[in-house]
């Protein structure tokens, strides 16, 4: 179908006969493999998909004969992709999740990785939601900030999943402006987003605005040196997108790190700070201890709206720089919440887990099982587990199933069999007229299942 020119220059594609798209598919595989284009079935794929004005190409499609008009589209299309353009910029549009992008040379092109970055940031600010005390997250909604914008991808996503969230998006490249503002608009979330051309170098930026509950960024951060070693699709991206700047491509980081020390609130900048040392569960951190401060149990919306006095900021200064520490956040607050007890905690006592809550609850069935009920019950329970050494969580609950199908102890009624009762590999059938009690069902029970042995 298609003749690839000398090898020392760009491929030419030339048309001949052969117009079935599943033909076409397998040829331009072989030549963009050939010719070292990455990825060269979803480079195939998509361009023939795009020619037939589908998204993807599925099996209805590999029958499809091409017209003239369309084949002549794809031969223009394949020759931008062997010169290394990315598939991006050639199709005009790419799904980032499930969101459709407007895509342009030379703005940046999301990443499959950056999808991570906005999982990351959905739970930041459900983390940092209720840690702000600044009172700008009751009386108007929530702001974060996009740092480096690029397509606007993050922005739109985010924007799109939190309905009452304001965006506040930072952008040095116009194009890459004009693309953004294209986006949110082409996914009806326009009316939520506000743009600013400008670096985060540049004096006085955001003025007065109210401190931010987040910020999102990929920033660039190649260094220079291995701007020279870019893949050919990264070339026709902006260098701006890519060039970090600085002592190793860092740059634009540390302008990053100061934004966010000066803009952040004081619940995201705590959850920052913890994040950044690496202290687990950073956003409960920052909820309890700004708790803890205001004599509170936990923190809610109406929180929110007070302000620290000075006396109430040097304790959380305090507090904050014993987290620092990796100290637990039990023993610092003094006291800790077990289900709904709360208990006096000191070091160097241990401090009960989440997962203990469910010994509790084991607990409390065996006490119903042992001692609840009447002495053959107990008897069956001992006898049960009497050569397990120990009660293993993994297998307790099933066989606390099998002593309520026995008996029905819980209620403390006379049981009236109604099914077989599995004993080991046989089973025996139980007297179905009968009702008993549960002293006289145990023991037949346990007559059974000797009898089995």
């Amino acid at each position: 179908l298609f003749q690839p020119g000398l090898q020392s220059q760009v491929p030419a594609l030339t048309v001949a006969m052969a117009t079935r798209v599943s033909k076409l598919r397998s040829r331009l595989h072989r030549l963009f493999s050939k010719v070292g284009v990455p990825d060269p079935g979803a480079s195939a794929k998509y361009l023939l998909a795009h020619c037939i004005g589908q998204r993807t190409l599925t099996r209805e499609h590999s029958r499809l004969e091409l017209t003239a008009q369309q084949l002549s589209k794809l031969t223009g299309l394949c020759n931008r992709r062997l010169q290394r353009e990315p598939l991006q910029y050639i199709l005009g549009e790419w799904y980032f999740r499930d969101v459709s992008l407007v895509m342009r040379a030379p703005v940046f092109i999301p990443r499959p990785e950056t999808e991570k970055l906005v999982d990351l940031a959905k739970q930041c600010w459900s983390a940092v939601g209720a840690s702000s005390s600044h009172p700008h997250s009751l009386s108007r909604p929530r702001l974060f900030s996009e740092v480096c914008t690029g397509s606007g991808a993050v922005s739109v996503c985010l924007l799109r999943d939190l309905p009452q969230a304001h965006c506040l998006a930072i952008e040095l490249l116009p194009e890459a402006c004009h693309l953004t503002w294209e986006n949110c608009h082409r996914n009806g979330v326009s009316n939520r987003l506000h743009l600013i051309n400008a670096s985060l170098a540049t004096p006085g930026l955001l003025g007065r605005a109210p401190p931010l509950s987040l910020i999102v960024a990929n920033p660039p951060y190649v260094p220079e040196l291995d701007m020279r070693q870019l893949q050919p699709e990264e070339t026709f991206e902006s260098p701006v997108a890519l060039r970090g700047g600085g002592i190793g491509g860092l740059g634009v980081i540390v302008q990053l790190m100061d934004f966010a020390d000066a803009r952040l609130a004081t619940g995201g900048r705590l959850h920052r700070l913890f994040s950044k040392v690496g202290v687990p569960d950073p956003g409960a951190s920052a909820k309890y201890l700004l708790a803890h401060c205001i004599g509170q149990r936990t923190l809610t919306r109406e929180h929110s709206r007070l302000e620290l006095t000075a006396q109430q900021l040097s304790k959380l200064t305090g507090l904050c720089n014993r987290r620092l520490q990796r100290e637990p956040l039990q023993y610092i607050l003094g006291e800790w919440d077990f289900r709904d007890v709360s208990l006096v905690m000191r070091a160097p006592v241990f401090i009960p887990r989440p997962e203990t809550e469910k010994l509790v609850d084991l607990a409390k069935q065996c006490w119903w099982l042992a001692f609840e009920m009447d002495s053959s019950h107990g008897q069956l329970l001992r006898d049960r587990f009497q050569n397990r050494g120990s009660l293993r969580l993994d297998r307790i609950e099933s066989d606390f199933a099998d002593l309520r199908r026995y008996a029905n102890v819980m209620q403390h009624q006379p049981f009236k069999p109604s099914t077989p009762v599995r004993t080991g590999a046989k089973q025996r059938v139980l007297k179905r007229t009968n009702t008993y009690s549960p002293s006289e069902f145990v023991a037949r029970i346990r007559a059974a299942e000797n009898a089995a042995t």
